[in-house]
């Protein structure tokens, strides 16, 4: 690049990846003639490198969750299309089957209602318009209100759910509605990718100085998901 710019008098910038191992590291390097004003003498060159590797990173995240939302909101899609054409073009005449299969399109468009929600939320965090209040949290009350939201869910896929968290546990600071969404969306996909008649629990326990909450299921791949919280009264420290 500075020779080309010693040659042209022209300035030059451009993304230079500096390695790859173990993670890359990337600059963006500028080049500029230096040129005296009066005589018009070339002096010789400026380079300036900005270290862009965290742009780049973040670039690469949001290039990747922009394919994820593609795939997430065509599949869906491509289904309830699937679904009622089936229906519109007469191929199914059954009364049962026809209900099945709009029963089967309304879960697939609140799915996407929901994903469209998380991508707004993520909007309005990246703009700094989202408002938190952080207060201290009673978190059995969270996560019961979050089983009864669940249940009719739960109970339209053959599902049991169980909610065990004590009720002397110590509160948490915390943001009420996005406790709830957090929970809301692990619960969800316990019950979606579930097999017939299996369970999900929930649970919380204190653990040492924080509070554990678990939500288990009986899927294929059977997990447990651990979030801790520190308990209001050492956060107040």
């Amino acid at each position: 690049m500075i020779s080309n710019v010693s040659k042209e008098k022209k300035r030059l910038s451009n993304e230079v990846l500096l390695s790859s191992e173990p993670e890359e590291a990337w600059v963006l390097a500028n080049v500029a003639p230096v040129v005296d004003v009066a005589s018009g003498q070339f002096l010789g060159t400026v380079t300036v490198l900005r270290d862009i590797t965290e742009v780049k990173r973040v670039e690469q995240v949001k290039a990747k969750f922009m394919n994820m939302v593609a795939h997430e909101l065509r599949t869906p899609l491509s289904a309830v299309d699937g679904y009622l054409s089936v229906i519109g073009e007469g191929y199914v005449q059954d009364r049962e089957k026809q209900q099945k299969f709009i029963k089967r399109s309304k879960q697939r468009i609140r799915a996407l209602v929901d994903l469209v929600g998380d991508l707004l939320n993520i909007s309005r965090m990246e703009a700094g318009t989202v408002r938190r209040e952080i207060t201290p949290q009673r978190i059995d009350s969270v996560l019961n209100e979050v089983g009864e939201l669940m249940q009719p869910l739960a109970n339209q896929n053959q599902i049991s759910l169980e909610v065990q968290v004590p009720d002397q546990l110590p509160p948490v600071h915390g943001d009420q509605e996005e406790l709830i969404r957090l929970f809301s969306n692990l619960v969800s996909n316990a019950i979606k990718y579930n097999r017939q008649d299996g369970r999900v629990r929930i649970a919380a326990e204190q653990d040492g100085p924080y509070v554990r909450v678990s939500v288990a299921d009986t899927g294929i791949d059977s997990i447990s998901l651990p979030t801790h919280f520190i308990p209001e009264p050492l956060i107040s420290l």
